[in-house]
């Protein structure tokens, strides 16, 4: 199994204090061999975002030299990769956002959604928003 990771994913996987890292850690470890986490230049990027950020680690954000070390010790780790931008994303994701009114938030997720989609992979995911977009295939383990 391949998958784009979300985020919320990379961020349970990488904080043991995040509400979500038991079921996250549960699910990834319970991979068949030769699956593939990805994460993307995106979600690379947020998740450096918020590795830095004190509300999110809970009074305790890292510098950012120590969270690109977290981001590449992830990336780096048997069973996650970093996938490049797909030919074709543009189209995709156009089509996925212009149905909705104005929405910064729809504009991120619908990226996610036609990165997964233009890849031919599955997207990790714990927002049960990504199932508004047509096309992607959501990790339903991940719900309860």
């Amino acid at each position: 199994m391949r998958a784009l990771a979300d985020v919320n994913i990379l961020l349970a996987l990488g904080d043991p204090l995040h509400s979500s890292s038991p079921r996250v850690s549960k699910w990834f470890d319970s991979l068949p061999a030769g699956s593939e986490l990805l994460v993307c230049r995106s979600t690379q990027t947020s998740l450096l975002r918020l590795l830095a950020t004190s509300a999110v680690m809970q009074g305790k954000p890292l510098s950012l030299k120590k969270a690109w070390n977290h981001v590449d010790a992830l990336i780096s780790a048997p069973g996650i990769g970093f996938a490049k931008e797909p030919e074709g994303i543009d189209k995709t994701w156009k089509g996925l956002c212009q149905p909705f009114p104005a929405s910064p938030k729809v504009v991120a997720d619908a990226y996610l959604a036609a990165f997964a989609i233009e890849n031919g992979v599955s997207l990790a995911t714990l927002d049960s928003g990504f199932r508004q977009f047509a096309g992607v295939r959501i990790v339903e383990a991940l719900f309860d």
